[in-house]
This record gives C-alpha cells, structure tokens and sequence, in this order.
C-alpha cells in the first residue's frame, strides 16, 4: 500500500485527519497543545510521525487547519439560509444543529475562548435580520446584533459547557434566540 498523497480526497485520508484533528482537540481542550510534540500527537492519533506530515506542515498548520476546518461548512450553511428565504427560528433552529453536530469542536472554542467561530455563526443571522430590523438604522441594527451576538455566545457556552450540547433543547433554545432577536428593537423604542 502507497503513501497517501497531500491533495488525496480518499475516504481513509479523511478519516485519519479526522482522527489528528480529534486528538488535537483533546489536547487543546485540555491545554495541553503547547507542550505536545509532533511525535506525541502522532502517537496518541495511532498513526505514523510521517503521516502527520502528510496533512500538515508542522504543529501550528495542525492547529491553524484545526481553528478553519468549518468556515465552508459555515458559508454553506449561510447561504442555504439565505437562499431559502426563512424566517429567525428555522435559521437558529438550523445553526443550533449545526453547531450540535460540530460540538466537540465548538467546545473546544468555548473552553479556549475563541470566539471567532461562535460569531461567524451568528453573521449568518445578519441579513436575517435586515429584514426585521432594517428601519431602525446602521447604529441600532448594529446594537441589536451584538445584544444576539452575546445572548448566542453565553447560550452556546452555556450548553456546551454545563448541558453538553443537550439535543433535547435545541428547539426551547431556538425559540428563545428567535425571540430575543425579533423583540430586540423593542428594548431601544
């Protein structure tokens, strides 16, 4: 059997990124990245030190790969919301289940408090809320949008660090969020 090839999309290319990127976020989780080697990662992944450089080019790549791995599922998911013309709860509904799928990645954010990835998710309800906000004028539409921004921060933090990403709630969740946004400029009238 062949080395895997860098631009290789076969199916067990994948699945061993897949395997580096979950051992790398257990290590960063657990603010362990730092003092953890190549060699280390490699070993705890079950894979050869050769084939972690098959994927990236050093630790920092790893992490880097590891912070960006979900920025096309996010434009995709932001663009089948606004190409579906929906109305603010199917949308958050649709963003609390993404985020559920992906949570041992939004975990990891949360704990390393990157907030990068939490708020490019929320981005995906601005134009959203152009529609319902869009009389109010740049700077309230801008204060209404960071009120969401941080109620959708501490909702996922919340349920990502005390709940675990319950799956039951997504739904009480989602009609919460939708009604912050929708009953926000009523806090500035």
């Amino acid at each position: 059997m062949g080395r895997l090839l860098k631009s290789c999309n076969d199916g067990r290319f994948l699945r061993v990124e897949e395997r580096l990127f979950r051992t790398l976020g257990y290590y960063l989780r657990h603010d362990l990245a730092a003092s953890v080697g190549v060699s280390e990662l490699a070993n705890r992944a079950k894979i050869w030190k050769s084939t972690f450089y098959d994927h990236f080019k050093n630790m920092d790549d790893a992490i880097n790969k590891y912070n960006h791995r979900f920025d096309r599922d996010i434009k995709k998911l932001c663009n089948e919301i606004i190409d579906m013309h929906i109305d603010i709860e199917p949308a958050i509904l649709k963003i609390l289940y993404f985020i559920n799928k992906h949570k041992s990645y939004y975990s990891t954010c949360i704990h390393r408090q990157n907030l990068i990835p939490i708020f490019s998710i929320a981005k995906i309800c601005r134009p959203i809320f152009a529609k319902n906000w869009s009389n109010f004028g740049r700077e309230k539409f801008d204060f209404c949008f960071k009120i969401f921004s941080g109620e959708l921060f501490g909702v996922i933090y919340y349920w990502g660090d005390c709940e675990r990403f319950d799956d039951k709630k997504i739904k009480t969740y989602a009609i919460y969020l939708s009604n912050l946004a929708k009953n926000a400029t009523r806090r500035l009238s």
